[in-house]
């Protein structure tokens, strides 16, 4: 069973981040997508969006690329 606030915060410390905790932590979430709460999606689906927002054109693409996964795995 998956700590969703656990995982959450996690998610919240690598967002901003250009590194490889980017990487892991998109992995971690994606292996367990089908265990976290439907809110806990949302709430990170709305987040990359609106970090994306503001902070795209200072982002690297390899870290775009990884959060993308997650918005196109909630598509599904």
């Amino acid at each position: 069973m998956i700590d969703n606030s656990i995982l959450f915060s996690a998610f919240r410390y690598a967002l901003p981040r250009h590194n490889t905790i980017v990487n892991t932590t998109v992995n971690f979430i994606l292996d367990n997508w089908d265990e976290i709460e439907s809110n806990y999606k949302d709430l990170i689906c709305k987040e990359i969006t609106k970090h994306f927002e503001y902070f795209k054109e200072s982002s690297l693409q390899c870290d775009i690329d990884d959060w993308q996964r997650i918005l196109d795995r909630n598509k599904k």
